[in-house]
């Protein structure tokens, strides 16, 4: 007779051969993974940091890149006419406004002096600011002697004037500013004097102008040129989007005036925490404050210095990023 013998399973195994991982064996397995998870979360947050802290750089970068570029564009043309920068320009508007009151390519505002172009939003304490003026070039030349003491000027064209625009008028002797108070058919620009936006005080627009009454005749003859007057002003104000006492709550603006019924305040730039100007006066060798500025019609260049902040907190003094960006403009244009 066979005798059967009983099949060995797993519940005939010892004691011994069923054990599994001990308590101490688990909680080593755990700090283990514990450091090695925390090794990876830290180069991850230390990656991410490194990002945005470059982002943050870039952007300063780029917005100083901008600031300078339209900043400049500006300050080269200023004083600018098509004719010569060195005419004298006489001014028949009404100076009422402060785009109105033609005076030098440039006047700089020091940071404890009002700047009127300012309305909103407000500019930021502490800050410098400036204004510009220039005449851009229309195409637009005079095709016929200036009857006196006739407003009309007869042209080849009015494409790019518009009634109320503030231009000049020029040719290689002197230049006038005016407002244009109408285009009627026929090809012609008048300049009548009288009430407007300013308005002009005077019809005659011989160099030097007198707003008195005392006409002494029509100077422009065949050949001169029509430009638009330019006028700009420049500081930095608060952006509203957060604080204005920090950095990232304050923008570069321009005001801008080329017909005063479209006078413009445009943010070009946010992230601009100061802007610091002086200025270099003709045969001069230092850079002076606006302050120190005896005869703006001598500035021949202005040396911008720009505090850059950027969005976030990652600085290594756990501050948002602050960057000084310095550029040096020359005057091209002067037309006094």
């Amino acid at each position: 007779m066979r005798t059967i013998r009983p099949i060995r399973g797993r519940a005939s195994r010892s004691p011994v051969a069923q054990r599994g991982v001990t308590l101490i064996e688990l909680m080593i397995a755990l700090v283990l993974g514990l450091i090695v998870s925390g090794a990876a979360l830290a180069l991850f947050v230390t990656n991410k940091r490194t990002y945005v802290a470059s982002e943050n750089l870039g952007r300063v970068q780029e917005n100083a890149r901008t600031a300078f570029e339209l900043m400049s564009r500006d300050l080269r043309e200023a004083g600018g006419n098509p004719c010569d920068s060195n005419v004298p320009v006489g001014n028949a508007l009404n100076n009422t406004k402060w785009w109105s009151n033609w005076g030098s390519a440039v006047t700089g505002y020091a940071s404890g002096t009002a700047a009127p172009f300012v309305t909103a939003p407000a500019r930021v304490a502490g800050t410098d600011a400036f204004q510009l003026r220039s005449g851009v070039d229309t195409g637009i030349s005079v095709i016929g002697a200036m009857p006196d003491p006739s407003a009309d000027i007869d042209v080849q064209s009015t494409d790019g004037v518009s009634n109320n625009d503030l231009v000049m008028i020029c040719d290689f002797n002197q230049a006038a500013v005016f407002q244009v108070t109408q285009t009627p058919a026929g090809l012609k620009v008048q300049h009548n004097s009288g009430a407007g936006n300013p308005g002009n005080c005077t019809k005659d627009l011989e160099y030097p102008i007198d707003c008195s009454g005392s006409a002494h005749g029509q100077p422009f003859t065949e050949g001169a040129h029509i430009a638009k007057l330019r006028v700009s002003g420049w500081y930095v104000g608060c952006n509203g989007r957060t604080n204005c006492a920090t950095g990232p709550g304050r923008s570069l603006y321009q005001v801008s005036v080329d017909n005063p019924a479209s006078l413009a305040t445009n943010e070009i730039t946010e992230g601009v925490n100061n802007m610091t100007l002086t200025y270099l006066m003709d045969g001069g060798t230092d850079y002076v404050p606006a302050a120190s500025v005896t005869d703006w019609n001598k500035v021949v260049a202005v040396y911008v210095d720009l505090d850059m902040v950027g969005q976030d907190k990652v600085g290594t003094d756990s501050d948002v990023l602050h960057r000084h960006m310095a550029h040096v403009v020359t005057l091209r244009n002067r037309t006094q």
